[in-house]
């Protein structure tokens, strides 16, 4: 019993602490490209990773492990999953990154069952959102005063990981706002895109709950500020479809949902398309990421049932990209399902897609509450995945991505 309470709040502190930054860096000769440093081929041991771990022993050596049992379907599926994921890893000539990229896919694996057999919607959701509300006012009073100060604001990592940066710090993202550059807020987190998809995500249940409780009345207000201040467009897109959807299935109940899926369809199709866009839309953006959807295809050509190797298409762009191209863009697809499909073959790709599949299914089962406020979010997912890559390589996003799994499979 005690261990059970210690695992319990320690996943409460975990929840709070997502958007931590602090981490510990192993730099590799095969972390760089061309003589070029690449963050996601450096592999990286975060706080957080530390507290997964440790509420995934406490979990075993308390013995509620037994509980996957009820979750026999997902423990299947992960498996398959993994075991897609080991065959690219195999294959991979980048292995380390590779492996490193797996063992964390492992542990958040894990830490998906540990949710789905571990929490009761109607028991523990309130706690959680809860947590999130405080979040949501944290990262947006600094989100406000980074936009402010145009970069960051304690500059020394102080407040939960938070990267120094300026105006004029290298590669940083600079937007054009009414003809005037300007830095989005970062947040806690690597890019203002990433930050606003997590706040995107968050800032629904605060606002399904603006009604119910103060502090929703108080965070909400102050997020959606957070918000604005990303500059992140996928994100804001995110936010509102996510408020529209919810909408529609409280209003059409059944319709509401087919129109909703229909709508996420078709925005995530719609990024197949990069390319033809591309020609007809003045935009760097559009080409930048049609040069990748390209490499990404060129890549599904050649190794279409294992992939390059998970977390290897930084690693292996050069190869299949047009080399007369410059200046080079050494960044994955931003295309989450196009990426999976890249790097970890199409078994990879099929399980990864049944996963979200499996867990939006058995949303749909449920009565309206927390189970339609989850399926939205599963929708807002695909959404984001969609227009760019963090849910797949970001840390504090990946995090997310399989705890609103785990939460929708909790009632399976």
């Amino acid at each position: 019993m005690k261990l059970k309470l210690i695992h319990k709040k320690l996943f409460y502190l975990l929840v709070f602490l997502i958007p931590l930054n602090l981490a510990k860096h192993f730099v590799l000769l095969q972390s760089y490209v061309g003589g070029i440093l690449i963050d996601y081929l450096i592999p990286t041991v975060y706080v957080t990773d530390i507290l997964i771990f440790l509420n995934i022993l406490l979990w075993v050596f308390g013995g509620e492990f037994r509980k996957w049992r009820k979750n026999l379907n997902l423990v299947r599926i992960l498996s398959l999953f993994l075991i897609a994921g080991l065959f690219s890893v195999i294959t991979s000539s980048s292995f380390f990154p590779s492996m490193y990229f797996f063992a964390r896919l492992i542990l958040y694996s894990l830490f998906c069952v540990y949710v789905a057999c571990t929490f009761e919607l109607e028991k523990d959701f309130d706690n959680i959102i809860k947590i999130f509300a405080l979040n949501i006012f944290l990262l947006g009073i600094l989100a406000f005063f980074q936009w402010m100060n145009q970069g960051s604001v304690f500059n020394n990592y102080l407040f939960f990981g938070e990267q120094p940066y300026s105006l004029s710090t290298p590669l940083i993202s600079i937007k054009n706002l009414f003809g005037n550059a300007v830095v989005p807020a970062y947040g806690t987190f690597r890019h203002p895109n990433a930050f606003g998809g997590y706040l995107s995500i968050i800032l629904l249940f605060a606002f399904l709950n603006f009604r119910k409780n103060s502090i929703y009345r108080i965070s909400l207000p102050v997020g959606l500020v957070g918000l604005f201040c990303t500059l992140s467009r996928g994100a804001w897109a995110s936010f509102l479809f996510g408020t529209m959807f919810i909408f529609l299935i409280k209003r059409f109940g059944k319709k509401g949902v087919i129109i909703s899926l229909v709508l996420t369809f078709l925005l995530a199709s719609s990024t197949f398309f990069t390319s033809t866009f591309s020609k007809y839309i003045d935009s760097n953006s559009l080409r930048t990421r049609s040069r990748l959807q390209a490499t990404s295809f060129n890549m599904i050509k050649n190794n279409f049932l294992y992939g390059v190797g998970l977390n290897n298409f930084t690693a292996k762009m050069g190869e299949y990209e047009d080399k007369f191209i410059l200046p080079r863009f050494i960044q994955p697809d931003h295309n989450i399902f196009i990426l999976a499909l890249a790097e970890g073959g199409v078994f990879f790709f099929l399980l990864f897609c049944g996963i979200l599949f499996y867990a939006g299914f058995n949303l749909l089962k449920k009565s309206y509450g927390p189970p339609a406020y989850l399926f939205v979010s599963l929708l807002q997912l695909v959404i984001l995945g969609s227009f760019d890559h963090y849910l797949f390589t970001g840390v504090q996003t990946q995090i997310l991505f399989w705890l609103i799994v785990g939460l929708s499979l909790s009632a399976a």
